[in-house]
């Protein structure tokens, strides 16, 4: 390991070196208030330190053990834990870059957590193995829960929407810098991220920030699990809140402490079913303009190519292939660029949750050594084919690797969805009388 420089617009930093990449963490793209916009941070002064990951967004993990079965279970997928310590002032990111290289294709990861949970520097989101296929990946930190979603008193939520955008113009304006070109971005997430990437596509906010979207798990129109949310319907939560806080507006809040204030969005939200998802991004006239579909059926979303991936025991399973078919159908009714649907059903070593939620995030970053599960040759094949597809989009806007099955995009007359599985890659029929018994028992553990 050495020490690793670079100088972009903002400045000076130094990263770390090793024989394949330089990375660079924690790296501030923006500062806000809370619940302000995002100010874009042009300058800092002397060498920014980016050896250190930057602090995650207050969350229940700051303030609350880990004490429900689905924290204990990813929690315990890695065998080692690391450490994240917490801040509002969290708008940080890190970029992986080869050692070598200009205008290098980027992409760019969203993290998940059902917009409450989660930070950029899990270390699952490695981004070795695109750097060793001449790519750059940039993981972001945003804001979460109740820090993104205040609603009322001229405040409409969506600040980690906002702040996403905010990292990919700083990404435009600084990439260059660390060998990558601005007009090559390709964006990717799962789960929350994953729709943190269709937003991206629904917003005239991040219109010519990106070229690509990839999304696991989440994807398409999705009125259940993800679903964007009228502001009026979180009116009364802010309004609860407010009160037990003896608060006459929103802006009354701000210097409430944030463990308390966390702490009781949570109480409320969690106290009635009303207002479940209360973290949702919202339809506020602005950054999302109208419903998702009226947008697309309407041609009024950014036009790029997409793949959507749903596992064979993910969260509503069904919804999710059913709201992939529909987005391809929907995009190539309208002459949009194709979308490409990806079928997981990898049953995990030891796991008796099968292709489980979230599970395809080590396969899709190389990152299985990290989990103490017995993985396979097998495993092993399916992380590099995937990595494979995914790298050669980002570069090309086509998953056309020359040694692998060819991937066609999906339309009315061609529904068949690229295999990730125990026989090599190859175009199936998703079975999805099999999803939609797996959804009719309730979601599976271990969903969000």
């Amino acid at each position: 390991m050495y020490y690793a420089y670079k100088k972009c617009p903002c400045g000076e930093l130094r990263g770390i070196g090793k024989n394949e990449y330089e990375l660079f963490k924690g790296i501030p793209y923006a500062n806000a208030d809370r619940w302000e916009p995002p100010v874009p941070v042009t300058k800092w002064e002397g060498c920014f330190d980016a050896t250190v990951q930057g602090k995650a967004c207050p969350q229940r993990y700051a303030y609350e053990v880990a004490n429900t079965p689905t924290a204990f279970f990813y929690r315990d997928e890695n065998v080692e834990k690391h450490t994240i310590l917490y801040s509002e002032d969290c708008l940080s990111l890190n970029i992986w870059t080869p050692k070598e290289g200009q205008d290098l294709p980027v992409l760019v990861y969203i993290h998940g957590g059902s917009y409450e949970t989660g930070n950029g520097s899990t270390p699952a989101f490695s981004g070795v193995e695109y750097c060793r296929r001449g790519i750059i990946l940039v993981t972001i930190n945003y804001r979460l829960n109740a820090f993104a979603s205040a609603i009322g008193d001229g405040h409409m939520g969506n600040y980690g929407l906002q702040d996403q955008v905010c990292a990919l113009e700083w990404i435009n304006r600084n990439i260059a810098a660390f060998g990558g070109d601005p007009s090559k971005v390709t964006i990717m997430g799962e789960s929350a991220g994953a729709m943190s990437v269709q937003n991206m596509i629904y917003t005239p906010m991040a219109k010519g920030l990106f070229r690509g979207a990839i999304m696991f798990s989440g994807g398409g129109i999705l009125p259940r699990a993800f679903r964007i949310k009228q502001s009026e319907d979180m009116l009364a939560l802010w309004c609860e809140i407010k009160e037990a806080f003896g608060a006459s507006t929103i802006d009354d809040l701000k210097q409430i402490p944030p463990r308390e204030l966390y702490l009781t969005w949570k109480k409320i939200y969690t106290s009635n079913p009303r207002y479940a998802t209360p973290a949702t991004p919202v339809i506020d006239g602005n950054f999302i303009p109208e419903h998702p579909r009226d947008l697309a059926q309407k041609g009024k979303v950014n036009a790029v190519p997409a793949i959507l991936c749903v596992l064979s025991e993910d969260m509503w399973p069904h919804t999710l292939y059913e709201a992939i078919l529909e987005w391809g159908e929907m995009m190539e009714s309208i002459g949009n660029p194709p979308v490409y649907g990806a079928y997981f059903d990898r049953q995990v070593p030891e796991s008796p949750y099968g292709a489980y939620h979230g599970c395809d995030i080590k396969y899709a970053f190389g990152t299985l050594d990290l989990s103490w599960r017995p993985y396979t040759d097998t495993d092993y094949r399916i992380s590099q084919n995937l990595i494979d597809y995914c790298a050669t989009f980002v570069k090309t806007g086509v998953p056309c690797p020359d040694n692998l099955a060819q991937w066609k995009p999906l339309g009315k007359s061609q529904q068949q969805f690229m295999h990730f599985g125990d026989e090599p890659c190859d175009m199936v029929n998703v079975p999805a009388q099999r999803l939609q018994a797996t959804e009719e028992k309730g979601k599976p553990f271990p969903a969000m």
